[in-house]
């Protein structure tokens, strides 16, 4: 008689294990990749606006009509979509194959 693990079709149970404990891991490695990439995003536009800000104010621009500011925004958030392209293209992600 075959032990429980080894009958045919059956799988050892701890390869159920590892194999739940791997997909466990994927997904927390996949949640922490996408709070990552949206906590970039975020910070990036953030310091490119208040770049803005600040020279707005250290021109005297402020009061008139916040050109740099927006000008820090929108290059912020261009960088900000490039670089989260570019993090999430999966042909990046892969190894080259041999």
């Amino acid at each position: 008689m075959l032990p429980p693990g080894l009958l045919p079709g059956s799988r050892p149970p701890s390869l159920d294990e590892d194999e739940r404990r791997e997909r466990r891991l994927q997904e927390q490695r996949s949640f922490w990749q996408a709070y990552t990439a949206g906590l970039e995003f975020v910070v990036i536009v953030l310091v490119f606006g208040l770049g803005g800000w600040q020279t707005d104010r250290w021109l005297g621009l402020d009061r008139r009509f916040p050109l740099f500011l927006v000008l820090g925004m929108l290059l912020g958030l261009a960088l900000a979509t490039l670089r989260l392209q570019r993090k999430l293209d999966p042909r990046r992600r892969q190894p080259p194959e041999d």
